[in-house]
């Protein structure tokens, strides 16, 4: 095969450059994208659009991540020197916590294995290692059957308008070429 052949699939997620992706360590079939002032999370069975998606944010996000240990945990950092600790299961639209680390861009992130640590770096050569309370590092008993069931969901949302914006394109090819076939 060519290396376009390899390509499976394209998914069109930021309206310019995506500066961060990475796979749910617990559910593989989602990734989180970063890019323009949004983070974006993924399915594979959904190439249209994104499933869920953060309110666009006031300041550009630079660097994303995947929680190890909690797999509704991600976080963002930001131009403005801010990391931001997500919890889809809690909201969407705005963090769960936001600490404001330093007064440079922050462009490197890292979650340690045990998900106890974060680190980040910025522009001027800085590392901060942030320790995460025990509460948002480790997943309830349930947290994962509700985050199965919010994905399915969402999955199913997408699925549906992803169907009726084909109906919609098919209507219109089919108008125009009666329109363009009249004498």
């Amino acid at each position: 095969k060519t290396p376009l052949e390899k390509v499976g699939t394209n998914y069109k997620a930021h309206y310019g450059p995506i500066w961060s992706l990475q796979r749910n360590p617990a559910f593989l079939k989602n990734f989180l994208t970063i890019g323009d002032w949004t983070a974006r999370i993924w399915s594979e069975d959904c190439r249209e659009s994104s499933i869920i998606w953060t309110s666009y944010q006031k300041t550009k996000l630079t660097k994303g991540a995947w929680s190890p240990t909690k797999p509704s945990v991600f976080y963002t950092t930001r131009v403005d020197g801010t990391l931001d600790l997500w919890d889809i299961l809690l909201r969407q639209k705005e963090p769960c916590l936001s600490i404001k680390v330093c007064d440079e861009p922050i462009h490197g992130l890292k979650c340690h294995d045990n998900g106890e640590v974060v680190a980040v770096g910025n522009d001027v050569g800085t590392t901060y290692i942030i320790e995460i309370a025990e509460k948002l590092v480790k997943s309830s008993k349930n947290d994962k059957a509700y985050l199965t069931a919010m994905f399915e969901r969402e999955n199913r949302r997408e699925k549906i308008i992803e169907a009726k914006l084909r109906e919609q394109r098919l209507k219109m090819r089919a108008k125009t070429e009666i329109n363009n076939q009249k004498p």
